[in-house]
């Protein structure tokens, strides 16, 4: 197990691709934890409305599937990731307004950034494996993004207890991830279009 991970890292590409992903994890998992407890026991938010929050990113996934993947294919799907990296880090930290309107504004930047993100990185993933690596690649890339998700509650819970009652830095902290995550990507899309990498 150690050999592989050594493996996947010695490749540049591949090290800035799972750098980004568990960062992209990290912070996006943060909606579905930190933010609802955030905005019911700070804000003073209620539960329905919150619903209402998630409704709103549901019903912005169907409707923007084809918009999306048309902006996608126009732009190329390494070059989108880091603008929707960027995007995703302005939603998160527009949570800081601390009020429904502002979530509401938040949920909007986020589910934009998502429906850009998501189908671009699956995409990568497939286009820099060797046709008989794609397997290994999504497993190597999803354990990343496995990791990213099981960090977060911790990462978002440890920050709620620390500073939970200052919006601003809370929110800032936790966007501090995105940013993060978008110099990666900006450095991926930045390396020389290669295809046909091992994982290991």
């Amino acid at each position: 197990m150690r050999q592989r991970i050594a493996v996947a890292f010695a490749d540049r590409e591949l090290r800035l691709l799972i750098a980004g992903t568990f960062l992209s994890a990290m912070l996006t998992t943060q909606m579905y934890s930190t933010f609802a407890i955030y905005m019911t026991d700070y804000v003073g938010v209620t539960k329905a409305e919150v619903g209402l929050l998630y409704t709103l990113n549901g019903g912005m996934v169907l409707a923007l599937q084809m918009p999306a993947m048309t902006l996608i294919r126009s732009r190329g799907i390494r070059a989108i990731l880091p603008w929707a990296s960027l995007l995703s880090t302005v939603g998160f930290a527009l949570i800081a307004l601390a009020s429904l309107p502002g979530a509401a504004l938040a949920i909007f930047v986020i589910t934009c950034a998502e429906m850009l993100f998501a189908p671009a990185h699956q995409a990568t993933i497939a286009e820099l494996a060797a046709p008989g690596a794609r397997g290994r690649m999504f497993g190597v890339v999803g354990f990343a993004q496995l990791l990213g998700i099981a960090l977060a509650p911790l990462t978002g819970g440890l920050l709620l207890d620390a500073i939970g009652q200052h919006s601003v830095a809370l929110w800032l902290s936790l966007a501090t991830l995105g940013l993060g995550q978008t110099f990666c990507l900006w450095r991926f899309a930045r390396c020389p279009r290669t295809t046909g990498v091992t994982a290991p």
